[in-house]
């Protein structure tokens, strides 16, 4: 992996591999709530005529949430949705990994961008997960 794409969600910094992001945006006011959905998922959107969940990725990994200003569309074969970000980075040179925690279960590995601490997720596992609830 050269590059990847790094965004901050709750302030912490999280990378996927740059293959994996279809766009960025802000990110919506408007959703649509899915009933009995676990509080991870903030709902529904319309992106590009078809509907894309909206995963609160700080919620799901179990930290706290915070207000968010960019949507980043993710996708791993079939499966698609929008992580809110706080902050995008954008396109980084992928630092040197560590193999990561056993906490991690979503992750590539870890590194540092600069002297902040980077994960690198892997977005198949986590959105696979994370639609299963």
């Amino acid at each position: 992996m050269k590059q990847v794409f790094a965004f901050e969600v709750g302030r912490r910094l999280y990378a996927v591999p740059a293959d994996a992001v279809e766009s960025v945006s802000a990110n919506p006011e408007r959703r649509t709530a899915v009933p009995m959905a676990p509080p991870h998922i903030l709902g529904v959107i319309s992106d590009r005529g078809r509907a894309l969940g909206l995963l609160d990725l700080a919620l799901f990994l179990g930290h706290e949430a915070t207000p968010s200003t960019r949507l980043v569309v993710l996708g791993a074969g079939e499966l698609r949705a929008g992580i809110p970000a706080d902050s995008v980075r954008g396109l980084v040179d992928c630092p040197p990994l560590e193999p990561p925690d056993e906490e991690l279960a979503f992750a590539l590995g870890v590194g540092l961008l600069g002297e902040r601490p980077l994960t690198v997720l892997d977005v198949g596992s986590l959105l696979s997960a994370a639609a299963c609830g």
